[in-house]
């Protein structure tokens, strides 16, 4: 078994991706554009994405990982 992986990101590289790929779907969403049925496939990737992202509330991994982060470090100061 292996503990890390050349390709695998790390949770620090993970989180900010949601960030972009929710955003991504908001703009679907909210696209009076697009027919109805890819709004809502967007509108519950979106609430997919929220759930998966609150798990990250209770992980001590995540904080850690997190204060750990340069990217992560430069955006709070």
């Amino acid at each position: 078994m292996m503990i890390s992986q050349h390709k695998t990101p790390l949770i620090h590289q993970v989180i900010p991706i949601f960030d972009i790929i929710t955003s991504a779907l908001d703009d679907c969403v909210d696209n009076g554009d697009l027919v109805p049925a890819v709004r809502h496939a967007a509108l519950r990737g979106i609430l997919m994405l929220n759930k998966y992202y609150a798990l990250t509330d209770d992980s001590i991994v995540y904080r850690i990982a997190m204060s750990e982060s340069r990217a992560f470090l430069c955006l709070i100061f």
